[in-house]
């Protein structure tokens, strides 16, 4: 028995003729007639029967009327509704966010979302990379938007590089007493507290010693550290704390020009899960993250 069988039977059952029904569905009456005769041996009776060139329903056929419609109205509204998943026109997505993509995306995607797709429900987390990682291994979160250096080498996971950010700045409040500098050596800056997100590995650490020298590994000049971006990015503001981080992620602030400039390029990337079929909310969110990461400076 096929979900095909079952719309042959409605549309006999509805016409009481096989040449309406076959026009109806767009079949031969020959074929028709092969599509009812196997529903009948699947069901192990007659469903029809012919009255003159009339067909009505036997008795069997009476009494499965309404349960085979309800199946093919169902199936109808699944078939819509997997459609309108596709266009984005209803379901959900939860997308996960280290602190730097979370401050740059989390308002404008929340805005665009509710306003293109107003039946589309979004979550958004900001969490640690590890404990993002898990919720993606445990089905808790279906995609993730991260600085990939800040991802583990892993087959688990499929990286989708979408925009390269200036990254690494070195970054102040209007007004600072380096702020006029036309130059500044690292030595210069850590004669002022230094802050930077907790989450800072052992790959961006490297690019800073690379960069700098050993005293710039963030063990060593990193005084003021939170998961959290912006109240590092309000402590900048407020005092003459040097705030360390992605470029686009604090445009409020002043960048110093800090020389060599590092080498790093700040690359942020969409995770999702390597042996997984794609979610089907994913291009409306990939088309729209990388339209906003890519309208900012490089």
């Amino acid at each position: 028995m096929t979900l095909i069988q079952l719309r042959h039977f409605m549309a006999l059952a509805e016409t009481g003729s096989f040449r309406r029904a076959a026009e109806l569905v767009n079949l031969t009456q020959p074929a028709l007639t092969r599509s009812i005769q196997s529903l009948e041996e699947d069901m192990g009776q007659r469903l029809f029967e012919r009255i003159g060139r009339h067909t009505e329903l036997t008795p069997l056929g009476k009494a499965l009327k309404e349960d085979v419609r309800t199946l093919v109205d169902d199936a109808d509204y699944l078939k819509d509704r997997a459609r309108a998943i596709i266009n984005g026109e209803m379901g959900a997505i939860r997308i996960g966010m280290g602190p730097m993509p979370s401050k740059i995306l989390t308002a404008p995607l929340l805005r665009y979302m509710s306003t293109n797709h107003p039946g589309v429900r979004v979550e958004c987390h900001v969490e640690s990379t590890e404990s993002m990682l898990e919720s993606l291994k445990e089905h808790r979160l279906d995609v993730l938007v991260i600085a990939t250096l800040l991802m583990p080498l892993s087959n688990d996971f499929r990286i989708e590089p979408i925009a390269a950010l200036q990254g690494g700045a070195f970054m102040c409040r209007e007004g600072h007493p380096l702020q006029a500098r036309k130059s500044l050596s690292f030595d210069e800056i850590c004669h002022y507290p230094i802050a930077a997100l907790t989450m800072l590995n052992e790959r961006i650490a490297n690019y800073m010693v690379d960069s700098y020298g050993p005293a710039a590994h963030p063990d060593n000049c990193v005084s003021l550290r939170s998961n959290q971006f912006e109240p590092l990015i309000e402590l900048a503001s407020s005092s003459d704390t040097i705030l360390f981080g992605v470029r686009g992620a604090a445009l409020e602030l002043v960048e110093l020009p800090v020389k060599p400039a590092m080498k790093d390029s700040g690359l942020f990337g969409l995770v999702s899960l390597a042996r997984s079929t794609e979610h089907p909310l994913l291009p409306t969110v990939r088309g729209l993250v990388t339209r906003l990461l890519q309208e900012l400076p490089t």
